[in-house]
């Protein structure tokens, strides 16, 4: 009789709480799809020494497991107070309370293992979509082959049983705690009064004036991590931030009530007041929650900005980290005919030169006063004019000839901007050069150098800094180049190697791993902030089915009730959404810092728009799905 009861039980509240079912099963989903990546062997073959990704999934997914069971724990609380009377009238009739612990645990397990079977199944599609991206990123070819993986699903299991172990302790606990006059009258309880509308007011203040001076440590914190300088400051701000969100949140109430108070044509227009009851008295009893909510939305928010922008600025990078397929530097000249010879024995047809970079010691330069304030600039070095040409010649481009006593000035694209505006003085053995070009060329030198290209015979009898040697060919070098071409060649103890495509593929590891990560972890909490804030409201309703029978019968149409239903679900799930709209510009500006020396295609703004847009279709699917879960609770006849 008791398993028929739980199992009738377990059948309800599949349908009774769908939404949070569909949530568990997207987790599950996605917990498959990551582990069986890290089971993966063409994988772990194509990352080879970058194993990075395999451990940032592993942690990703063991800090989503924590929130999970936080979402998990929150949710089964909601169930137990919804069904507070209905455990009441079981121990009335005489049932024990582990008797009812135990069904609880069962119905609850079968739910979540329920999900786990269907998340299982679906990601094992899902694998197979995410190993095709990721084969895109290194271009190899993909062949879809549905498998399943008992490795995977069995680690999949345990994480499974951890969230799962926790939250079923805690729900046996509480029905082994819990009194029979709490279990019936848990319902009838009315949401909290909270007075103290000064406080409330200092509050408020208290949190904008956090947020103030959170958003300027934040900032410089970014920049002295930026610079390399250990600073507190960082983690000061990100605490100054979260202080003023749950503030916020406290005190908003005075804050709206101040305005209804106000406007009394709209406070007493029709539905309004019933309408601000329902909302005040949910965000009076749910405070914490939902400062917890916006910063789960702030977060995504920002995780899956800086992600899509870190990949855009990779792939720009890319040209001017490595702008030929081949460069090696060396403190000393070398012999590169063997490099050339050894290549063309390889089917490979060969442009390459040499250049050397110089020191100038008469010479006399504001460079440093300009651009230290940015503590980047590794080094100030001069190219011989010829040098310059016939690098500019390999990349199928061309330059003016320098003046006499003239000079061109090699910068990146963020220092370029800097530098027009300052002006650049230059002067060599006490005569002074004149500014004939700036310019971004990628020619072989550090990201960060500032390379002054002048006559040969300025230069003469100057000291050689780096001997450089580069190369193009009709088709790209092969992953593993680099190491092949260390053990054919015998290069300068000093020297430093690189190939595209060992650098495009060392990169591309660490860029698909932020970027994975970050958006497995966004997806989620998107998801998690929209099913608690569903769940919530579809349990309201069913508090609040008598409230809306009593308008019906007071002469309210059930159109106008359906209109009241919308604008309460559609407010409560906008609150959570308030702080983010407000935080998301200063704290991009922040972000944006990161990215400032970094080119990209997309501002960091652009792209924050469209994840916006991403998850506000989530969040909308959502919002359907509490309200039609709404209306069928009211059942208005």
């Amino acid at each position: 009789m008791y398993l028929k009861l739980t199992m009738r039980c377990a059948l309800r509240s599949i349908k009774q709480y769908r939404i949070f079912m569909f949530t568990m099963t997207v987790v599950m989903t996605l917990l498959y799809a990551f582990q069986s990546l890290m089971f993966s062997e063409q994988i772990i073959r194509l990352f080879g020494a970058h194993v990075d990704m395999l451990y940032a999934f592993l942690m990703v997914s063991i800090l989503l497991v924590i929130v999970m069971t936080w979402l998990i724990g929150y949710i089964s609380g909601f169930i137990i107070k919804n069904r507070s009377r209905e455990f009441g009238i079981y121990l009335l009739s005489g049932i024990e309370r582990k008797v009812i612990a135990r069904m609880l645990v069962v119905e609850m397990f079968f739910m979540g293992f329920l999900s786990f079977i269907i998340g299982c199944f679906l990601g094992s599609f899902l694998s197979e979509v995410l190993r095709m991206l990721i084969l895109q990123f290194f271009s190899k070819d993909f062949q879809f082959v549905f498998h399943f993986s008992i490795e995977t699903m069995g680690s999949t299991f345990l994480y499974f049983l951890f969230m799962w172990i926790l939250t079923l302790w805690k729900e046996r606990r509480t029905i082994m705690k819990v009194n029979i006059k709490e279990l019936l009258y848990e319902e009838n309880k009315n949401d909290p009064v909270v007075k103290h509308r000064f406080i409330k007011w200092m509050v408020l203040l208290i949190a904008c004036i956090c947020f103030f001076f959170g958003i300027i440590a934040t900032k410089k914190g970014i920049l002295d991590m930026l610079y390399g300088e250990g600073s507190p400051v960082l983690l000061i701000g990100v605490i100054l931030l979260v202080i003023s969100n749950y503030g916020f949140y406290y005190g908003m109430i005075a804050l709206s009530d101040a305005f209804v108070n106000r406007q009394k044509k709209i406070k007493y227009s029709f539905g309004i007041l019933p309408l601000y009851g329902h909302i005040k008295g949910r965000i009076n009893g749910n405070r914490m929650v939902l400062a917890t909510l916006s910063m789960l939305l702030i977060f995504t928010i920002m995780l899956s900005s800086f992600a899509l922008k870190l990949y855009d600025s990779s792939n720009v990078q890319m040209d001017i980290i490595c702008p030929y397929e081949l460069q090696i530097n060396a403190t000393e000249p070398f012999k590169s005919d063997e490099i050339k010879i050894m290549l063309e024995k390889k089917g490979y047809q060969i442009q390459d030169d040499i250049f050397c970079l110089y020191s100038c010691a008469d010479a006399k330069t504001n460079v440093d006063m300009i651009f230290t304030q940015d503590q980047a600039i590794y080094g100030t070095s001069f190219m011989k004019e010829s040098d310059y040409q016939k690098l500019l010649k390999l990349k199928h481009k061309t330059a003016a000839s320098i003046p006499s006593h003239g000079y061109i000035l090699l910068v990146n694209e963020f220092d370029k901007k800097r530098a027009e505006e300052k002006g650049i003085q230059l002067s060599i053995k006490d005569e002074k050069m004149v500014p004939f070009q700036i310019r971004n060329d990628s020619i072989g030198q550090l990201y960060d150098d500032v390379v002054f290209v002048v006559k040969d015979e300025v230069l003469k009898d100057s000291q050689m800094l780096t001997c450089s040697y580069v190369a193009d060919s009709d088709k790209p070098f092969p992953i593993g180049m680099e190491k092949e071409i260390t053990k054919s060649i015998k290069l300068p103890l000093y020297a430093s190697i690189n190939v595209r495509s060992d650098t495009q593929q060392a990169s591309i590891s660490s860029s698909v791993t932020i970027i994975f990560a970050l958006f497995y972890l966004s997806f989620v909490f998107i998801c998690i902030a929209a099913t608690i804030m569903a769940t919530q409201q579809m349990m309201d309703a069913t508090r609040q089915k008598y409230e809306y029978e009593l308008m019906h019968q007071l002469g309210m149409d059930k159109a106008e009730i359906y209109a009241i239903l919308r604008k309460q679900i559609g407010i409560y799930f906008f609150v959570p959404m308030i702080l983010p709209v407000v935080y998301i510009f200063p704290l991009l500006y922040i972000v944006n810092l990161l990215f400032l020396r970094i080119p990209g295609n997309y501002s960091i703004y652009t792209v924050a728009f469209g994840c916006m847009l991403l998850y506000m279709v989530i969040y909308l699917c959502y919002y359907m799905m509490a309200y039609i879960g709404c209306k069928r609770s009211l059942d208005l006849k």
